[in-house]
Formats: structure tokens, C-alpha cells, sequence
């Protein structure tokens, strides 16, 4: 009986709703013997607004669930509800791999898993949006693929970095080392971006501000630079002047993001 038990839960644990498997390797398997394509959705579905909506005005409709093209993959972001540790760490996994960085993120990709095309939410209803993955899987192709690997693979290589960056930057701030710190800024801000130095100073200043609250003096001379580098800005130079007074009027604290 608790073998049985279980057997009849197994089905339940890789779906996600009607028509939704929660499991990649489960929906290759399914795509596989079904000759289909996989029909991805990165989704936070208990706080991202987009999604609700896609799923509310797409995915929850009659005319989506006739489709008959795709195996369905719902990979969850949630903040409130919980899911298995595994399912978690596979979901982010996939993430990182595709280079996803937003939600909701639509993904498709052939019977054995591999990308080939990307979307989102679009406005129009069910209608629209299958003719819109119609015209997608025409990108079915293996140069498509390739690309899209290839983007996925620097879009992952990417995120690396920026995990090592902000991995080091904590232990720098935890040290208390500004000038580590004020370095690993620069690096991670190319050469060729635009008003660079002024991106570079005013991040030093909020840094300068969270080491060393006290030291007013650097902060504002840190602001004074971004001012000069985002000279032919006037949105940038508005916004760093207002943090400047905000700074000036206020020798313990940083001011608070937006």
C-alpha cells in the first residue's frame, strides 16, 4: 500500500497546473514520443505582474490549452509558495545556463531541449500569441540553435562574473577596504560605456558612504568628478546634483535607492 501511495503521487509531483509539467527531463521524454516542440515559461507566478497577466490572459484560456504544438514547462520563481529543493536548484540552474534575466521569459526549444527562440508576455490574447509562436518555430533551425547556445552560454558567462564581482565586493566592504572596493568598480564597468566616469564616481561615492560614513569630504569630492563626467547629460546631471545636496545635508548615511 505505501509503495502504491506513492506511485500515485509521482504523477502529481511534476505538474505545475492543467497541462503543465514542472520538469524539463520529463517534457523531453513527453515532446519526444508526442513529436513536439517545448514550450518554456521562467515565471514568478505569486508576485511577477507580467506573468499573472500572461497566465490570466494566454495560458489560462481555452484556446491556448487546445494548442498542440508544444509540451508545456511552467519553471517557478516564487516568493511566497514553496517548492523541492531540487526543483529549485534546477529551475536556477536553467537560468543561469540560458541567460534569462527577467520574468516572465518564454523559451522555446526542439524535442530534445535545445533553444531556439525567446519571448515574453504580448499583448492581444490567445489568438495572437499562438500565431506569434507559430512564426517562432519557424527559428527551429540548427544555425538558431547554435546562436542561441552561443548567447546563452556568454549571457551565463556573464552572470559568473558578476557573481564573483559582487562576491569580492562584499568582502571588501566587510573589510572595510575602500581602494579594493573603488577598483572592483572600475573593472566592471567597460572601458567604451558612456558617461563611464560618471557612473564610476557616483557608485565610489555610495560606496565611500557605506565604508566610511563619516568621511563627507570623499563623498562629495567622488560626487564632484561624477558631476564632470556627466557633463552633456542632463538627466544624469540632474539626478547625481540632487544625491550631492541630499549627501551635503547629511554627514551618516547614504541616500536611499529608488
Amino acid at each position: 500500500m505505501k509503495h502504491l501511495f506513492a506511485l500515485l503521487l509521482a504523477p502529481v509531483a511534476v505538474m505545475a497546473s492543467e497541462g503543465w509539467l514542472t520538469d524539463l527531463d520529463a517534457a523531453k521524454k513527453q515532446a519526444a514520443a508526442e513529436k513536439k516542440d517545448i514550450l518554456i515559461d521562467f515565471t514568478g507566478s505569486d508576485w511577477c505582474g507580467w506573468c499573472i497577466k500572461l497566465d490570466k490572459e494566454v495560458f489560462s484560456t481555452p484556446e491556448f490549452k487546445a494548442q498542440k504544438d508544444f509540451v508545456l514547462v511552467s519553471l517557478d520563481f516564487p516568493h511566497k509558495k514553496q517548492i523541492p529543493a531540487d526543483a529549485k536548484a534546477k529551475n536556477e540552474a536553467l537560468m543561469k545556463q540560458w541567460g534569462v534575466q527577467g520574468f516572465p521569459t518564454i523559451i522555446l526549444a526542439n524535442a530534445s531541449g535545445q533553444p531556439y527562440a525567446q519571448t515574453g508576455y504580448q499583448e492581444g490574447g490567445p489568438v495572437k500569441y499562438l500565431a506569434h509562436l507559430a512564426e517562432l518555430r519557424k527559428e527551429n533551425t540548427p544555425a538558431n540553435i547554435k546562436a542561441f547556445t552561443e548567447k546563452g552560454k556568454q549571457a551565463a558567462e556573464q552572470a559568473a562574473k558578476r557573481e564573483a564581482a559582487g562576491a569580492k565586493m562584499k568582502a571588501a566592504v566587510e573589510a572595510k577596504d575602500f581602494s579594493a572596493a573603488c577598483k572592483i568598480i572600475e573593472e566592471n564597468f567597460p572601458a567604451d560605456m558612456p558617461n563611464r566616469i560618471a557612473a564610476v564616481k557616483m557608485n565610489q561615492a555610495m560606496l565611500s558612504l557605506q565604508i566610511e560614513p563619516e568621511n563627507k569630504a570623499r563623498a562629495l569630492a567622488l560626487l564632484d568628478e561624477a558631476l564632470k563626467g556627466a557633463q552633456g547629460n542632463e538627466r544624469a546631471v540632474a539626478s547625481i546634483t540632487k544625491i550631492r545636496e541630499r549627501v551635503a545635508a547629511d554627514t551618516t548615511k547614504a541616500p536611499a535607492g529608488k
